[in-house]
């Protein structure tokens, strides 16, 4: 496929200009009035051992390797406490923020390069629109950065195969640094787009596998992680790494499941999958049947587009205990051609399109109608107040335009505004309010107050991470309670608390009980062992 003819720069600029404020408008909002959460604790702890012991090399979590991940996420928030001087709930997650708006303007640049400046803007906000970016865009967590890593090298490989060195040099450091934040998996995503094309001889077919353009980006991707590699195994024990590694991949397939069980995962995979990538699959599977769709991904740029993005989900859906967040880096590839089609829709598509649109119109009236309700009656961790009544306001008269309108004006304030809008009120208006009913922080500071100043806490390995990343003393991992010294502090579960009142031969003082969401947690005091 020719490359599209350049936009006027004007026009170019202001597509530009609009995509950074949509994302920068979609991912600000009320950043820093959510407490960490989900699996921010074990990105954010780690980045901070790291910076505070000088050792780049072995990840550490509350003091012990931590092997789970590779150090790229660590040494990337690390990096960012040190130049900002701040490792707080902002800073950290403003590394997924900048990443998903590097995606975007990739996205848009790349889409323009392909296909025309329109399609690539469409593009780029089905990306932003989509659920799975707005959550993963504003956490400290490896999906973000993640995302922008894959598409940066699968598209700087497309770009790479007529030539210049450039592209291919950045196609291995992107890879590289994929591979650097999750492992693997990041080569099933890369290598998708060149399998996709074996087959076409037009585009040289099974020997383009060993062109120069894509042995480059691998050679040079494979050999940065297998640096730090020999550098960890330098300093730890080989066979425990090995033997975690092992286990990790054991623990996610997850060997005792039953034929019914695997089963039901892969419907929920499936339907999950779906609709995180809302609404760029809703447009590919809308268009899936008609030969205007079939023809698109019969071109080579969305056909390694697609194979992109059906390798990394045919992997994950065929592979025990995965989750539908996993297959997020498929969604910049799905995006682009979903912008295509939405770009060129022709008669066929552009009625199911509309028919979809009329969908996401009488979204935005429930959303109007879901918002004043919680004005009026504030239901559960439900709260709204002006900003989000004027958002609901919105929504409400997008989808009656949606409705009452015709043609591309109609289908693109269906699939792209209120999903935008409905993303924006969820951020703004359910987040916050749990982060109230939840405050990690207050109850951290109720745990750092029963302890003497300067006293070490020991933490089991059960203990909510995002928790620890608020208290103010030193921590150390503790495998088992018993071992614990005397005169010592622990933070233990309920269901521990238990145990040590049936049968450990030693005497404890609780000091403090916090209920952080669900968890049940207390200090510990151990006394004098019995004589």
């Amino acid at each position: 496929m020719p490359a599209a003819p350049p936009a006027p720069r004007r026009l170019f600029l202001a597509c530009l200009l609009a995509v950074a404020a949509v994302a920068l408008l979609q991912l600000l909002p009320g950043l820093d009035r959510m407490d960490f959460h989900h699996e921010e604790g074990r990105r954010v702890l780690p980045a901070r051992e790291m910076l505070a012991s000088g050792d780049w090399v072995t990840p550490t979590l509350v003091g012990k390797p931590y092997l789970s991940k590779p150090p790229g996420i660590f040494w990337a928030l690390a990096g960012l406490f040190r130049l900002t001087g701040s490792d707080g709930v902002l800073v950290a997650r403003s590394l997924s923020v900048l990443a998903t708006l590097a995606t975007a303007i990739g996205i848009l640049l790349f889409g323009a390069r392909l296909f025309r400046l329109r399609a690539g803007f469409l593009a780029a906000l089905l990306w932003l629109a989509a659920p799975e970016t707005l959550a993963k865009g504003r956490l400290a967590e490896i999906e973000a950065p993640l995302a922008c890593a894959v598409f940066a090298a699968v598209a700087c490989w497309w770009l790479g195969r007529e030539g210049g060195w450039g592209w291919r040099i950045g196609a291995g450091l992107a890879l590289a640094a994929a591979l650097l934040l999750k492992g693997p998996v990041a080569l099933v995503f890369f290598l998708g787009a060149p399998l996709a094309l074996a087959s076409r001889r037009d585009v040289g077919g099974a020997r383009s596998l060993f062109a120069p353009s894509l042995l480059v980006p691998l050679a040079l991707g494979l050999a940065l992680p297998a640096l730090w590699v020999g550098a960890l195994l330098a300093e730890i024990d080989p066979a425990a790494a090995a033997g975690h590694w092992g286990g990790q991949i054991g623990g996610q397939g997850g060997g005792g499941r039953s034929l019914g069980t695997y089963a039901g995962e892969r419907v929920e995979f499936l339907f999950g999958s779906l609709l995180a990538l809302l609404p760029s699959s809703l447009v590919l599977v809308l268009s899936f049947r008609d030969a205007p769709g079939k023809e698109l991904w019969r071109a080579p740029a969305p056909r390694a587009l697609l194979g992109a993005a059906a390798a990394g989900w045919l992997f994950f859906f065929l592979f025990p205990g995965t989750s539908a967040r996993y297959v997020f880096p498929a969604l910049p590839f799905v995006a682009l051609v979903a912008g295509e089609l939405l770009d060129g829709a022709a008669a066929p598509l552009a009625g199911r399109f509309d028919r979809a649109a009329f969908g996401f119109g009488v979204l935005g009236l429930l959303i109007w109608l879901a918002v004043v309700v919680g004005w009026f009656l504030p239901l559960g961790d439900v709260e709204v107040d002006g900003l989000g009544l004027l958002l609901g306001k919105l929504a409400g008269l997008t989808g009656l335009a949606v409705l009452a309108g015709r043609g591309a004006p109609r289908r693109l304030a269906g699939l792209l505004l209120i999903p935008l809008l409905a993303g924006q009120i969820l951020t703004s208006q359910v987040e916050p309010p749990k982060a109230k009913r939840h405050a990690r922080a207050i109850h951290a500071a109720r745990i750092d107050a029963a302890l003497e100043p300067g006293e070490t806490l020991h933490v089991a390995r059960w203990s909510n991470f995002n928790t620890l990343l608020y208290l103010e003393h030193g921590l150390v991992l503790l495998d088992d309670l018993r071992a614990l010294p005397e005169g010592a502090a622990a933070l233990v579960h309920a269901r521990q608390l238990e145990q040590l009142g049936g049968g450990v031969p030693w005497p404890y003082e609780i000091l403090v009980e916090v209920r952080v969401r669900r968890d049940d947690l207390a200090v510990v005091r151990r006394g004098a062992s019995a004589p």
